[in-house]
């Protein structure tokens, strides 16, 4: 008697074929078109013709000797099951996530003359890091005053290497494994990479976390390498700054603006027998966790000795509102947030922000229809309880998807407050009415007793209330998209420009210096910056009358209308555009759209909030303590109690 199984491959059909709002009810995104989009319409319509051209013949396995299987039955081959249409938009999402997400970043590592250039993958916080060897480019070569041409082919041929093993996968931007050596340089590496934004130091956040926080400090903890001082102190010898300085003096010519009334610096020394090994990447799990103790026992040493002015105990000093972390030191960031209660933003927080600004947005179709697909959500139950602060303006309009005011564009949710007074017209020219900032201060109190991780806003002219809502509040306030501007102009060379796209062309130039600018100092050079209005852009005149939004409309033609200033910009005498920033709060929605056509980085409120929801807004951690690139997780020591709870009183 023979005995035979068919292997037959079947799709269980476990969703009825349902229309988008259903997907969307599912989701708990009211109001949500999921397959409102092109990408997804063309997709699915391409994976039904590839379904019904393949054929699925099925498999027999016999389990018998030769003589039963010549008698045995033939076994007809087995229809195909045609995807539901449910499946189709599943696999077509994924595809397009996948085709429009960069999290792949590129790192320049120095040759520290082990000869070993294989691209080496690395995967932290969200983005994955692609490592390789600039052979030949060693740290003297590093610390020289110029890269020479073999230094530079060598750079370039780093990355063509890690081109080739990301394949198909898009790089979002170049990074560096010691990024003090590599600052000196930051202007030669964009010259010889002008497709990507060159991030050689996480302090590129610095001018970004001193716009939002109020006036006590940010504790920047860096390294500093002797031989590094030493050979600038040779070349000027008549400057103690160099000195003392270091690398940080090269910040001014990479773009990147370092206020020391606004920082305060804790140095790692690079020669020290402990610190050494660890940049060398020689250091055990258990050794790392050693140098996260030393690390957050450095901290608290700083925040006591700024809270105790001129080193008297209990007369009132500065506090801390945040740390940054230089390169190499993002394995300690988690732990070192939840051992002294600081917001801590590094390196993974530099590159997330970039991603985020070349990524597709959660909100978007593609990244709905993928959740759903997972029957998860995990990505949003992350931060659970987590709340924003949102000041709205007394203005009126209907919210769409991925305008800030729309429940669906956060994975957290928001808490609202409408400043009486507030209309967009006293928004627009900056009113200071006495009753409106007393009203908004009320606002802002409500959001505190709520607590809220930070305080946004829902106009992009909330700019003008950034610093006196900043000095108020004891959370960060990011009231405008604008507050990005700084940090986007560095990654930048000096004559590459942003694109602004505003509602209102004429309504921001009347104001462009002061929202263009913070405690009265310009964010970039104005040349650097071009304005567009989109109130001529074909159904983007609802925005204006407080109507609902086409936005299949709008996105068609502001799609083609910014393709059309890039066209028009490439002949003008003027930089290159290489960054793209939406001001306006109901513009999110088409971001995605323009990353694609043109190319380029598009930051907006969402990018914005975003940045700091993950530096603030994460669980405490399991205390990852890294072996050099990866380690075993190991738990830290929470129970010291940081004095930072002071530092939080109330200004003015």
């Amino acid at each position: 008697m023979v005995q035979m199984q068919t292997m037959v491959t079947v799709q269980v059909q476990d969703m009825n074929d349902m229309k988008a709002s259903k997907l969307a009810a599912v989701d708990n995104l009211k109001g949500v078109d999921v397959i409102s989009t092109k990408e997804v319409h063309t997709a699915c319509g391409n994976e039904q013709k590839q379904y019904s051209n393949e054929a699925f013949v099925a498999q027999p396995v016999i389990t018998a000797n030769a003589e039963d299987a010549a008698s045995a039955p033939r076994v007809a081959p087995v229809a195909p099951v045609a995807p539901t249409l449910s499946q189709r938009l599943f696999k077509a999402a994924k595809k397009s996530k996948a085709a429009q997400t960069k999290e792949t970043f590129a790192v320049l590592c120095f040759d520290r003359g082990d000869g070993d250039e294989e691209v080496v993958e690395v995967k932290e916080g969200g983005c994955k890091r692609l490592l390789s060897v600039c052979k030949g480019v060693t740290k003297e070569k590093l610390m020289s005053d110029r890269l020479d041409c073999s230094a530079v082919a060598s750079i370039k041929a780093c990355v063509d290497r890690i081109l080739g093993k990301a394949g198909k996968e898009s790089i979002a931007g170049i990074s560096c494994d010691v990024g003090y050596l590599w600052l000196k340089h930051q202007r030669t590496l964009r010259q010889a990479l002008p497709k990507f934004p060159v991030l050689t130091t996480p302090m590129m956040q610095l001018p970004f976390i001193w716009t939002c926080f109020g006036n006590e400090k940010t504790l920047l903890v860096t390294w500093k390498d002797e031989a590094l001082c030493e050979a600038l102190c040779e070349t000027d010898s008549e400057s103690s700054e160099s000195h003392h300085l270091g690398h940080l003096g090269f910040l001014e010519t990479a773009g990147i603006r370092l206020d020391t009334d606004r920082v305060e610096i804790l140095t790692l020394s690079t020669s020290d027998l402990e610190w050494s090994p660890f940049l060398s990447g020689m250091t055990t799990p258990s050794e790392n966790e050693k140098l996260l103790n030393q690390l957050v026992n450095m901290v608290h040493q700083k925040v006591i000795q700024l809270l105790d002015k001129d080193g008297v105990k209990g007369v009132k000093g500065v506090g801390v509102n945040s740390v940054v972390l230089d390169s190499m030191l993002s394995p300690f960031g988690k732990e070192l947030s939840a051992a002294t209660n600081l917001p801590v933003f590094d390196e993974v927080s530099m590159l997330k922000l970039f991603s985020s600004a070349s990524s597709l947005s959660h909100f978007s179709d593609a990244s709905v229809l993928c959740r759903l697909d997972e029957k998860s959500q995990s990505q949003r139950s992350k931060i659970d309880g987590t709340r924003m602060g949102l000041v709205r303006l007394e203005h009126e309009y209907p919210y769409g998807v991925g305008d800030i005011d729309h429940g669906s564009t956060f994975r957290f949710q928001s808490c609202p407050g409408v400043v009486q007074g507030l209309t967009f017209e006293e928004a627009q020219r900056g009113s200071k009415d006495p009753v409106i900032l007393e009203n908004l201060k009320r606002v802002v109190d409500k959001m505190e007793a709520e607590e809220c991780f930070g305080i946004a806003g829902n106009c992009g002219f909330m700019h003008f209330y950034q610093e006196f809502v900043r000095d108020y509040a004891t959370v960060p306030v990011f009231m405008s998209a604008l507050v990005q501007v700084p940090t986007m102009a560095a990654a930048l060379e000096p004559d590459e420009r942003i694109l602004i796209l505003t509602a209102n062309e004429s309504s921001f130039m009347e104001s462009r210096d002061a929202l263009l600018s913070a405690e009265g100092r310009p964010f970039c050079d104005f040349n650097r910056v071009l304005v567009r209005g989109c109130e001529h852009v074909p159904g983007f005149e609802a925005v204006a009358n407080a109507d609902l939004v086409d936005n299949i409309k709008v996105q068609e033609n502001l799609g083609e209308y910014v393709k059309e200033i890039l066209e028009q910009e490439k002949e003008s005498d003027k930089g290159p555009i290489k960054s793209i920033l939406l001001e306006c709060t109901q513009m999110p929605h088409y971001a995605a759209a323009i990353r694609q056509s043109t190319g380029l980085p598009v930051f907006d409120v969402v990018t914005c909030v975003n940045f700091f929801a993950s530096s603030l807004c994460h669980p405490l951690p399991k205390a990852q303590v890294l072996n050099g690139v990866n380690g075993d997780a190991k738990k830290c020591d929470h129970d010291r109690q940081c004095p930072t709870d002071v530092e939080h009183q109330r200004k003015g």
